[in-house]
């Protein structure tokens, strides 16, 4: 007799175990079934479906000839760019350019590949207390094609901020009608405190306000805006945000413009260029001018 009620328990808990496993495998094909329709959820997967497809390299695979059909016509950019181009039909779409991009072929300069105009373009002007070596030229030939053009300072916390304003303010040379001053504030310093960094850029913004009579834009990672420039002081500026990853949008909802791709191609540039979007939902394109 007590082997016999061994076995009946050994089966009583091998059925109570099955059971549980039928709910459990129940429950997981319910929340499957709720969250496939899901726009969100069909979305996000999505993204992660072709980031991954782009992270290996599958580029002759079927996986890539279906990718292809969600781009643009006529478009040769990888998935999150042309995704950008894709939510934002209706923005301002323009690049960024420095030294390191060379010297411009300006004849070839004027829209994306995907035939989306260039509808602005900014140039560093001056880093810590020297100037770009290219930005005269860029300047002179961007105005003569009559493409909106922007300058910007990239900020350094070793040199004084009345310094630096000085070199961006005699080099830049910005008129009525280009972007407003920009201040680039992307690098902190084991030298220097957090409220340092804060005290000297708040210092060359007032003086750039001083002298263009607007307040200056201010360029940053989101991370590193994030970690050491978040405060109300800040986000009363027109924020520049560069975020590179597989979102939809910059973690600063308060952002003006969007730096959203770092390794873009367009033709008359034989190096990689940033690609930018102005959100137009918080600034028109004539609010972040000079006047």
């Amino acid at each position: 007799m007590p082997p016999t009620r061994k076995k009946s328990k050994a089966k009583s808990s091998s059925k109570h175990i099955k059971i549980i496993l039928g709910l459990v495998a129940i429950s997981i094909f319910i929340i499957g079934a709720v969250a496939i329709k899901s726009p969100r959820f069909r979305r996000n997967l999505e993204r992660k479906y072709h980031l991954a497809i782009e992270y290996w390299g599958l580029s002759n695979s079927q996986e890539s000839i279906q990718k292809q059909q969600i781009k643009p016509k006529q478009s040769n950019y990888p998935y999150q760019i042309s995704r950008v181009f894709e939510m934002y039909p209706d923005y301002y779409f323009g690049i960024d350019i420095s030294h390191y991009q060379g010297v411009i072929n300006w004849k070839k300069i004027g829209q994306f590949d995907n035939k989306k105009p260039i509808s602005f373009i900014i140039f560093r002007a001056s880093m810590s207390q020297n100037i770009d070596k290219h930005y005269k030229r860029n300047n002179a030939q961007c105005r003569k094609k009559g493409i909106k053009m922007g300058a910007y300072h990239f900020f350094s916390n070793h040199i004084s901020p009345e310094k630096q304003a000085q070199i961006f303010i005699a080099h830049a040379q910005l008129k009525p009608g280009d972007l407003r001053p920009i201040l680039d504030v992307e690098k902190s310093s084991v030298r220097y405190s957090h409220k340092n960094l804060q005290k000297n850029v708040r210092k060359i913004l007032d003086i750039l306000e001083v002298h263009y009579r607007v307040k200056p834009i201010i360029y940053s990672g989101d991370n590193f805006f994030n970690e050491h420039l978040k405060s109300e002081v800040f986000l009363d500026y027109p924020l520049w945000i560069a975020n590179y990853n597989l979102v939809d949008h910059p973690s600063i909802s308060e952002w003006s413009i969007w730096q959203f791709s770092e390794t873009a191609k367009i033709e008359g540039v034989n190096t990689k260029v940033d690609f930018n979007v102005i959100n137009n939902e918080k600034s028109s394109f004539e609010s972040l001018t000079l006047h």
